[in-house]
């Protein structure tokens, strides 16, 4: 019988001890998957205050890790670069790193070696092992389908640190709402025209949203998802706010972080919004529900079950599309209106 108690939070052992008081953290390249290991750096902050902080970025990625309090730095490098103009960027920053952090094999985690970063923590998995010099034990591959979210919490657990607490997960806070209840939609996505819900029903929901009292809309189009905007556009008489091009990723977060709720295909529109704490609406179909939902339990997360689902495929192998075409705009509609409290048909508060 253990001895612990119920309640009581069982200790975590660390299998990696980190040297030194500078940890730089190598971000993955993919924004999605960054927005995944948010909650992991937040987690070394808050349980190594002492520890100086800098995360390494694509600059596409960086203004959402400006979004993160606490990090001594945030060091870009341009999207294209290889290791050794990367690591000539880190030894021009002022941070001097004694430990560095990643998860992944790429141009990024070889800078570190280039750099005579002395202790380099991550999984023991091919090709990352050969730019480290700390191996961890990945996940094993058996068991139940868990969050993405897991894949980077485990290796920082690898540390003796708990990632799985409230403050790993709080966001950043948000400007004032305005008076109206103001919904993005986003009718694109970053990952293909398979993931995409169809213009024809976000025509339907902004149709309906819009006869609503108290509700404006914005048509947000993401990188990729332009065609889709401009259709939309006509449809609903709306202008686009346009963030198709991936260098505008500030801009994008800005405007997402003044909507009461955004509602988007799967892809990177959505996990941008949790990342800043926005009420979502994430639209699934070919993609994974379980795995990539976004991270908090304000969200809606909506998909059609089919055998066939989720596939992942970047075109629907059996060209049905019955995942997306079969989503309803009613439970789209009701799903927004239930995070705006059943407030869309009242209007705000006067």
């Amino acid at each position: 019988m253990s001895a612990v108690t119920e309640g009581e939070q069982v200790p975590v052992q660390a299998q990696v001890r980190l040297k030194g008081d500078q940890l730089l953290v190598v971000s993955p390249g993919d924004m999605i998957e960054a927005c995944f290991s948010v909650s992991s750096v937040r987690a070394l902050r808050n349980a190594r205050p002492g520890l100086g902080l800098a995360v390494l970025a694509p600059e596409t990625s960086v203004p959402l890790w400006h979004a993160v309090t606490g990090l001594q730095e945030v060091i870009a490098y341009p999207e294209c670069a290889g290791s050794g103009q990367i690591a000539g960027y880190l030894q021009d920053s002022s941070f001097r790193a004694d430990s560095s952090l990643a998860w992944e094999a790429s141009e990024a985690s070889a800078s570190v070696v280039k750099a005579g970063i002395a202790q380099r923590v991550g999984y023991d998995c091919k090709p990352l092992r050969r730019h480290l010099t700390d191996l961890c034990p990945g996940r094993p591959l058996h068991g139940p389908v868990g969050h993405r979210v897991r894949f980077y919490m485990d290796l920082v657990e690898k540390l003796g640190i708990d990632g799985y607490v409230e403050s790993s997960f709080l966001t950043p806070p948000r400007p004032p709402r305005s008076a109206p209840f103001h919904i993005g939609l986003v009718p694109g996505s970053t990952l293909g025209d398979s993931y995409c819900w169809g213009v024809e029903r976000f025509g339907q929901l902004g149709e309906k949203l819009l006869s609503e009292p108290g509700v404006e809309v914005s048509i947000i189009a993401c990188p990729g998802g332009m065609t889709e905007a401009k259709v939309l556009s006509r449809r609903l008489d709306k202008e686009i706010k346009d963030f198709s091009r991936r260098a505008d990723a500030g801009a994008f977060l800005e405007t997402l972080s003044r909507c009461s709720v955004v509602v988007s295909n799967d892809g990177l529109a959505p996990h941008l919004a949790a990342h800043l704490g926005v009420p979502t609406v994430a639209i699934f179909g070919p993609g994974d529900p379980v795995a990539m939902r976004p991270l908090g339990r304000q969200h809606r997360v909506l998909s059609q079950h089919v055998d066939c689902s989720p596939c992942s495929a970047s075109t629907c192998p059996l060209t049905h599309h019955r995942c997306l075409e079969e989503l309803p705009v009613a439970r789209v509609y009701e799903a927004v209106d239930s995070l705006l409290g059943g407030r869309a048909q009242a209007g705000p508060e006067g």
